[in-house]
């Protein structure tokens, strides 16, 4: 792991656990934390962003979408989302 990356941490992102896990991520896909808590939708961020929640929901299993969503910022559908459970609607189509 890159110990030069920045972690600049939130007050919503948790425990001490929880941050080790989203800065190791952002490490390994050259983001920031700061980018990672934005509603960025770059799709480079989205990734890391996802892949950040499925680390933390991997660790620590016992947490909610909810809570999940209190440390990103997310609403816990969009949490949901992230980790899979939900798929996108099709979009109308008009006859």
């Amino acid at each position: 792991m890159n110990h030069h990356c920045p972690l600049i941490c939130t007050p919503a992102m948790g425990d001490e656990a929880t941050k080790k896990i989203i800065g190791a991520v952002c490490c390994d896909n050259n983001s920031s934390t700061s980018e990672i808590m934005s509603g960025s939708r770059f799709g480079s961020i989205v990734k890391a962003r996802h892949l950040s929640i499925r680390a933390v929901a991997s660790a620590k299993p016992w947490l909610s979408s909810s809570q999940l969503g209190i440390i990103f910022g997310m609403n816990h559908s969009s949490i949901l989302f992230a980790l899979g459970r939900l798929k996108r609607k099709p979009a109308w189509s008009v006859i």
